[in-house]
């Protein structure tokens, strides 16, 4: 079913991200660290840099979009078959979507939620907006898809992931977790959920509902049938930004005599649980007292309509290979070695980069990446080295402009971080010195390529409260 976004256009729309013109948000040219106003010199030093034997950088003003937006939900990007980038995010609790185009131009958009929804109606709890994701919309324009969380007062929770146009999500979960046991077993004691749960509940569904994830067996059968609860979910949106389905984290009770076996389950699941495919499944004990889930998962389709996704699982990344019907084909190669950040995939012409950044014991960050090619998974990740990045470097992202590869990452304090760019070879080695497009502060960024040797990063700055900020910056030439 096609859903017809509502959507409104902001004061800002239809602002250049990356030239700017009166009116359209704030533009600003940062100063140096402690708040003086630069000189001539010292703002073409800050604004400029010379890369011995490679390119240059002069960055442009940058653009304060919006105050409000929401650090957890963060920044998710879908690169739309009309050659526009659209980045996703939530301003408090609304959806929200940055649009790009080829040639700089930017346009905020916020998000209509249907009505009818649970996410439009006032909750006696607390929602997490958990991911905003952009996909390609009727007409040329956008819709998006959220992914949150809703704990009720009452104990009952509701876990969705769908269409914000829509009061009909891909996958969901609404009603009372077949265990009494949060993500990390403090303060609360394990209770199994053995009895039946009464008909049309959460966990017992009608035939047909829909409920994807959520769904289970009719509720005459429940007592001898297989149980399962969505703890979490993330949308996915294929390249072009026209395919969406989801990752979903379970729990599952199967009987077994006068006991139940657990298991935690990762499932690729498409609208109306067709084409559902369990990607891993790791049991539990028989009276599990914690319920880790596999958090922020993401997939990337490659050039070969096959896929990798990739989830976090007690502190390790977790990778696979999916084929094209999104079933399991490898995997899972796990990667250890430090708490890791939300992975990103990145195309490199045939082959796929896989990019992260591992937490050391000192709460310092070491970036990380590993090519996914015709041999498959990367045995391990190799540490991205920028010399002079400090004691830090998280974020990696790459943004090809021209033959040349742009390496995207937060660098120096890392509970203030920088957003820098250097480039690099296709090893990932730095080839010059790193240029600064924000000084410090930076939460989470995007950082892509667009026409006239420009990279554009859009970024989410602390303070006060949280900026979505743009800037572009000319290489080369």
């Amino acid at each position: 079913m096609t859903h017809t976004l509502a959507w409104v256009r902001l004061s800002l729309a239809g602002c250049a991200v990356v030239a700017g013109s009166a009116g359209c948000g704030r533009e600003t040219t940062p100063t140096p660290s402690g708040g003086a106003t630069p000189s001539a010199s010292a703002t073409a030093a800050a604004s400029s840099s010379a890369v011995p034997g490679g390119p240059a950088c002069v960055a442009e003003p940058e653009r304060v979009w919006v105050k409000g937006a929401d650090a957890r939900a963060g920044l998710t990007e879908t690169k739309l078959a009309s050659g526009k980038v659209a980045v996703g995010l939530a301003v408090g609790s609304r959806p929200h979507v940055l649009v790009v185009d080829a040639s700089g131009n930017g346009e905020l958009v916020a998000l209509d939620v249907d009505g009818a929804s649970p996410l439009a109606k006032r909750l006696d709890g607390t929602r997490h907006l958990q991911r905003v994701t952009p996909a390609a919309g009727s007409g040329g324009g956008v819709r998006g898809f959220v992914d949150y969380r809703d704990k009720r007062a009452d104990g009952t929770r509701r876990v969705a992931c769908g269409p914000v146009s829509s009061s009909q999500p891909l996958v969901e979960f609404d009603g009372k977790p077949l265990l009494d046991v949060d993500d990390t077993g403090k303060g609360r004691t394990a209770a199994l959920a053995s009895a039946a749960p009464p008909p049309g509940s959460a966990e017992a569904p009608p035939p047909g509902s829909g409920a994807g994830a959520g769904a289970a067996a009719p509720a005459q059968d429940m007592a001898v049938a297989t149980r399962r609860e969505l703890r979490d979910c993330r949308t996915i949106v294929d390249p072009g930004g026209e395919v969406a389905w989801a990752l979903s984290s379970e729990l599952e009770g199967k009987p077994a005599g006068d006991k139940t076996k657990w298991s935690m389950r990762f499932v690729s699941d498409s609208p109306g649980g067709k084409g559902r495919s369990v990607v891993h499944s790791i049991p539990l004990p028989a009276e599990p007292t914690k319920l880790h889930t596999f958090e922020n998962a993401i997939a990337y389709r490659r050039e070969n309509a096959e896929f990798v996704v990739a989830a976090r699982y007690q502190g390790a990344l977790w990778v696979w290979q999916l084929d094209s019907e999104r079933r399991r084909k490898s995997g899972p190669r796990i990667y250890r070695g430090g708490y890791p950040t939300l992975p990103h995939f990145v195309a490199d012409g045939a082959d796929t980069l896989l990019l992260s950044a591992l937490r050391a014991p000192s709460g310092t960050w070491g970036a990380r990446w590993g090519r996914i090619g015709a041999s498959g998974l990367p045995a391990t990740l190799e540490p991205i080295t920028v010399p002079d990045a400090q004691s830090s470097v998280s974020e990696p992202w790459i943004a090809l402009l021209g033959a040349q590869r742009w390496l995207a990452h937060h660098a120096g304090d890392p509970k203030s971080p920088a957003l820098r760019v250097v480039p690099v070879d296709a090893r990932l080695a730095v080839q010059g010195p790193s240029f600064t497009v924000a000084e410090a502060n930076v939460l989470e960024s995007r950082t892509f390529a667009v026409g006239g040797g420009r990279l554009v990063a859009v970024y989410l700055r602390s303070g006060q409260s949280t900026e979505l900020v743009s800037r572009a910056v000319r290489c080369g030439g």
